[in-house]
């Protein structure tokens, strides 16, 4: 199954919970064998500011809303990121959120 995981990519990962629950989501998903992405939403970064060896795990995997060309199967979005239900519909065919 074809799965991102949103989440806001910027400053540090430890400056609150939605970095760690970003990844953590991400990290459960690949390892039932799905293959995942993470959208960074509403930001210009692409990853957080402190945990650069974790990034090479992720390379090419890490994605923004430009990137998107198809939906994938089902979006789990860590925190209220959305303002505009079009925009998951572009995203995914189903979304989760994770709050």
């Amino acid at each position: 199954m074809r799965i991102v995981v949103v989440g806001r990519c910027q400053y540090s990962m430890f400056s609150g919970s939605q970095a760690n629950a970003t990844v953590a989501v991400a990290e459960v998903m690949k390892l039932h064998g799905h293959d995942v992405s993470i959208l960074s939403y509403g930001t210009e970064g692409t990853w957080w500011d402190d945990v650069k060896m974790l990034k090479n795990e992720w390379e090419g995997k890490v994605l923004k809303m430009s990137d998107i060309t198809e939906p994938f199967d089902i979006a789990f979005e860590v925190g209220y990121m959305f303002e505009n239900p079009a925009e998951r519909r572009r995203l995914a065919k189903k979304s989760v959120f994770v709050a």
